[in-house]
């Protein structure tokens, strides 16, 4: 299940600061001395010339320019290499800063439904009444999908009243909403046990290492951390420097390398905030910045990183105006190496422990950080552990029994999971008990998912202790001995 902030749209990039404007119409070395460059520029004056004086439409010159540019863009087949409007390019800087119009929610692809996994205190949404856990169908009467939210919420305003569908536990909502401007935090994160804390990043901005510092002071003395890069695309280099700092001190934290081959180190440098047992959260959606500081944690063996093999996003952009400040490019320059020289482009960060499934990975990184006893709450639409919200697919409520994906209950007790397509059986390992389960019995398969009811699951291993606390909650207490 895929999960992102609304309504923040994170460039795949590492955004450096603006620079001189390159010539507009340079060619690749390797054409150079085939075709000069004033040779390339007259041609595409004269067809530009000639379009413009002749064609039936009566193209405008912004019009002929604006698409000559995109053509170039295009034809270097670079998703990063990207022509922007003045329009597109404040959205861009909107981004990085962390404001947007919109409801203050988390959300959550939930098998192309949209899931509110969270509701920020003191927005629109919560004022509204929206919860976590309730699926949004539609905005102003027309039906909604989480592919195409941010295209409702582009014309969105300030001031503006939404109404918005809901369905929670069956039933049909409609409720209300003032939007209005919101500055999301980059850094949240709780103490989830004695001694052990957890934060999450959801982008490098400008702000985000003093939210970081001020939230680590929050959390007090800590001997273990996790740190949640999942869902974290990027954003500033400087940012990933300033929290790389935090955790090693000073150091490189990449190597950059341009197309003549010439590589350049960028440093860091600060003060050492946090000495104890890191462990780094990372999915195939962590990249660029990201992955710039997963792959230097893990380079300086400061931390131990969880889940799945990282985006691979590991060249650099530079942002270029055009002109007045009416357009700007932001250019492919560098690709970028770790501190041992790991290439990331295309190959991404591996994880030192791979683990699939939010929920499992949620879970797995909590037991890595020390913490034996999780407490998992339950519920239609709603998972949490340890208070967190376990992301991925939400459990169902079936015949009065709860069911929540077996990955995330297996990591609970420490427990590997094995499918066995021949016998369609996902076998399950823990503290040298083997359970099989098997497809249309006790594993419920929903949407490719499968999903084990919780107390039978757990009274399948006799060295688990757990119980069932008075608000429904369950307390699952595992060796952590046994953890995969």
């Amino acid at each position: 299940m895929t999960r992102k902030v609304l309504f923040l749209s994170l460039a795949l990039s590492v955004a450096l600061s603006a620079a001189s404007v390159v010539p507009a119409f340079s060619v690749p070395r390797s054409h150079a001395a085939q075709v000069p460059a004033e040779d390339a520029k007259n041609r595409i004056q004269e067809a530009f010339d000639l379009l413009y004086q002749l064609h039936l439409s009566a193209p405008s010159k912004d019009k002929l320019a604006e698409a000559a540019i995109r053509g170039m863009v295009e034809s270097l087949n670079d998703p990063y290499t990207v022509y922007w409007t003045k329009e597109e390019y404040r959205r861009f800087l909107e981004s990085l800063n962390g404001q947007y119009v919109g409801l203050g929610i988390v959300i959550e692809n939930d098998g192309g439904r949209v899931r509110v996994s969270e509701v920020m205190p003191g927005r629109p949404g919560e004022a509204a009444g929206l919860r976590a856990g309730d699926l949004i169908v539609s905005i102003d009467g027309k039906s909604v999908d989480f592919e195409h939210f941010d295209e409702v919420r582009a014309s969105w305003k300030a001031g503006q009243k939404v109404r918005i569908g809901v369905e929670r536990g069956g039933a049909r909502l409609e409720l209300e909403a003032v939007l209005a401007e919101v500055e999301l935090p980059r850094v949240t994160g709780s103490r989830v046990a004695d001694g052990i804390g957890y934060v999450r990043l959801t982008s490098f901005a400008e702000k985000t290492d003093e939210q970081l510092r001020e939230k680590l002071a929050e959390l007090g003395n800590l001997r273990a951390l996790v740190l949640d890069l999942r869902g974290n695309t990027g954003g500033l280099l400087s940012s990933a420097g300033d929290v790389a700092s935090r955790f090693v001190g000073s150091g490189v934290l990449l190597y950059t390398r341009d197309q003549s081959g010439v590589e350049e180190k960028v440093e860091f440098s600060g003060v050492r905030a946090f000495a104890g047992r890191l462990i780094v959260l990372v999915d195939e959606q962590t990249a660029s910045a990201a992955e710039i500081l997963a792959g230097a944690l893990q380079d300086y063996g400061a931390a131990r990183v969880v889940g799945v093999r990282t985006y691979g996003k590991g060249v650099v952009q530079q942002i270029y105006p055009l002109g007045s400040g009416d357009a700007y490019l932001k250019i492919t320059v560098e690709e970028y190496l770790t501190p041992k020289h790991r290439q990331v482009n295309g190959r991404g960060i591996q994880p030192d422990l791979v683990v699939v499934g939010e929920g499992a990975q949620l879970a797995t990184a909590l037991r890595e950080a020390g913490v034996e006893s999780l407490r998992l709450e339950a519920s239609e639409g709603v998972c949490r552990i340890m208070g967190l919200d376990c992301g991925g697919p939400a459990p169902i409520v079936r015949e009065g029994r709860t069911y929540v994906p077996l990955r995330t209950l297996a990591a609970l007790v420490g427990a590997t999971v094995t499918w066995i397509g021949e016998t369609r059986t996902a076998r399950v390992v823990s503290g040298g008990v083997t359970v099989d389960f098997a497809a249309g019995g006790e594993l419920r398969l929903e949407n490719g998912v499968g999903y084990a009811d919780v107390e039978t699951f757990l009274r399948k291993f006799s060295g688990v202790k757990w119980l069932r606390t008075p608000d429904g909650a369950y307390e699952v207490t595992a060796p952590l001995s046994s953890r995969p």
